[in-house]
């Protein structure tokens, strides 16, 4: 006891020499109502919104909410994720994932935040290995236009230097740059400066440590790069490298690691992709060091490199064929490639170039754009996937709703799902071929019809599908198309299902073969010897709609959807919807003041983190 308060001592003199004592409260007590539990839940992931907390936690959060972490009386750290937050609508929403809650007691655990210094982030495992989508209906498109530029005559080449963009024109080689504060939104603006680059300047373009570009003249085919150019901000050409001998095929590029170190990357004849460290010495030399090689990770028939960007840590590779992808790798030892996923969509008309600036990738296109996206979601299509290192599909955990219309929803934001003419644009195809076929299977949803037609799918996929049906006499049912027919729920009343939020639920396990249906957390209806899987092998999953077009598209609204390849039961389906109908009801929050023998007398290590404690 002596020594934990030697510690902390030493630590507390070192914290209120450097800054003021914080004034306000930086620990909120949360309880949850074990009645409001049916039975005790492992890894369940907790609901927090604005419901209950204090003033002082408005007052004293910082407005991205990373000074945020929860933690259990032990000191243990819990996962979370940070789906939004407002300090000023004092709006929030949380999950916390906590690895017991009973039903016998109540369950406690701890929200710190006061300290501007941290920089919290959400976890992944946040949501447990059994979810293989969870789709909040605030993501809306990540895709923005960041700037429409005049007069652009086919922009091949993007970098920045945390000031400016600058963009390569192939037409009259030169490079123009583009001050970025001006840039935002959509508002055109002309060229700043414009000065002599190579000839046929194109996407491979980035900076160095020395503040100078290099650019990359290209033959006039536009198909292998001839030399490299060093050119300052002042235009002044500088050393050049003939690359001509190294890499092979379409759309080489050469990116900057550091120090004279790059990263050259092409496609070879067989579509593999092939990653070359290089060193560019200063008398115009060339010193060729480790080489990467992969043929799992560029989707077949997309193998032209439009862009290539090192983040520090990894390589983001834009390529395009009939449909543009962006791969996101690391590169372990010589030559293994890691892919850490896969995405298609539509980047741009024809991208070209990509480049890094804060907590966002930027890419252009030939006519006269430049695009800039989320890097923590850089999707901007209609589907996400990735590989293992064998080349076969898998997934992401999250993804998000891009292509349907934001409005209000049950919790934050949802999504708004069109019928006829809008569907193709307002409905979601994902790939989960890593995980498919689902025998175990748990499809959970807020949902807030508009108006039920018998036909539109809610979920679709190669072989099973889920739907609500007008079954007459002013009745619905959840219909699920599962081993060759449809299966029902119990009867619904329409007038309970349009224009009402409802949590639908079905659950299928594999172990007992029996099909579920649950509305708001209660059974209404089991179908038995169900031994067929959702989920066909190779098909896509689509949201909204029978095939991601008109066909079938549902008039609703969504929100908080998840599909898990994992057995989650009653249990688990009525905590969800007490804790996301009325979290107010469902936890208490209550600031704590501590003493200062009861701050010693914490788990040392929740004592020491970074937080500004009262005593």
């Amino acid at each position: 006891m002596i020594f934990r308060r030697i510690v902390l001592l030493l630590f507390l003199f070192g914290l209120f020499a450097g800054r003021e004592v914080f004034a306000g409260i930086s620990r909120i007590k949360m309880t949850i109502d074990y009645t409001k539990v049916s039975g005790d839940l492992i890894n369940f992931p907790v609901l927090i919104t604005e419901v209950n907390m204090p003033a002082v936690f408005w007052a004293n959060t910082t407005i991205d909410g990373s000074d945020i972490w929860c933690e259990l009386a032990d000191g243990t750290k819990l996962k979370r994720e940070l789906v939004s937050i407002d300090t000023s609508a004092e709006a929030i929403e949380l999950w916390v994932k906590l690895p017991s809650v009973s039903s016998s007691s109540d369950t406690v655990f701890y929200l710190n935040f006061g300290d501007s210094t941290l920089s919290e982030t959400d976890d992944a495992e946040a949501w447990d290995s059994g979810y293989k989508t969870v789709i909040h209906g605030n993501d809306d498109d990540n895709k923005e236009l960041f700037i429409t530029i005049v007069g652009s005559k086919g922009g091949q080449g993007l970098t920045n230097d945390g000031t400016y963009f600058y963009w390569g024109e192939h037409v009259d080689d030169k490079i123009y740059k583009y001050l970025i504060s001006a840039a935002a939104g959509s508002t055109p603006i002309d060229p700043v400066t414009s000065f002599a680059g190579p000839v046929h300047c194109v996407s491979a373009a980035f900076w160095t440590d020395n503040g100078t570009m290099i650019w990359a003249e290209y033959d006039t085919g536009g198909v292998t790069s001839e030399s490299l150019w060093e050119i300052t901000t002042a235009g002044v050409k500088g050393t050049t490298w003939d690359v001509s001998g190294i890499g092979e095929g379409v759309g080489v590029h050469i990116t900057y690691k550091s120090g004279d170190n790059f990263y050259f990357s092409w496609v070879a004849a067989d579509d593999s992709l092939n990653i070359m460290e290089v060193t560019l010495n200063a008398n115009g030399t060339i010193t060729q060091g480790d080489t990467w090689v992969s043929s799992n990770v560029l989707s077949a028939g997309h193998e032209i490199l439009q862009g290539v960007v090192y983040d520090g840590t990894s390589l983001w590779i834009l390529y395009d064929g009939s449909t543009t992808w962006l791969a996101k790798i690391t590169l372990a030892a010589a030559p293994t490639i890691t892919l850490i996923y896969n995405s298609y969509g539509r980047y741009a008309s024809e991208p070209e170039g990509i480049t890094i600036l804060g907590d966002y990738f930027y890419w252009g296109d030939q006519p006269n754009h430049i695009f800039k996206s989320d890097l923590s979601y850089p999707y901007v299509g209609n589907a996400w996937f990735n590989k293992d290192s064998s080349g076969n599909d898998g997934f992401l955990q999250k993804i998000s709703a891009r292509r349907s219309i934001e409005v209000a929803g049950k919790i934050g934001r949802a999504q708004d799902y069109e019928t006829s003419a809008t569907a193709q644009s307002s409905s979601i195809d994902l790939f989960l071929s890593g995980v498919r076929p689902m025998a175990d299977f748990t499809f959970e949803v807020w949902i807030y019809y508009e108006m039920i037609d018998t036909n539109a799918r809610i979920y679709q996929d190669g072989e099973g599908a889920i739907k609500v049906e007008d079954v007459g006499g002013g009745d619905c049912q959840i219909a699920v198309y599962l081993g060759g027919a449809w299966r029902y729920s119990d009867n619904i009343l329409i007038s309970n299902m349009e224009n009402n939020w409802r949590l639908l639920t079905v659950n299928l396990n594999n172990t007992t073969d029996v099909l579920s249906f649950y509305l708001d957390g209660v059974a209404i209806g089991t179908v038995g010897s169900m031994t067929a899987s959702f989920g066909h092998v190779s098909n896509k999953i689509y949201i909204g709609s029978f095939s991601g077009s008109a066909t079938y598209s549902i008039d609703a609204r969504m929100d908080e959807l998840r599909i898990s390849n994992s057995v989650r039961g009653i249990n688990w389906f009525l905590a969800s919807y007490n804790n996301q109908s009325s979290p107010g009801t469902f936890y208490s929050a209550v600031v704590i003041v501590e003493t200062f023998d009861q701050r010693l007398n914490r788990p040392l290590v929740s004592a020491l983190r970074r937080s500004r404690y009262d005593f």
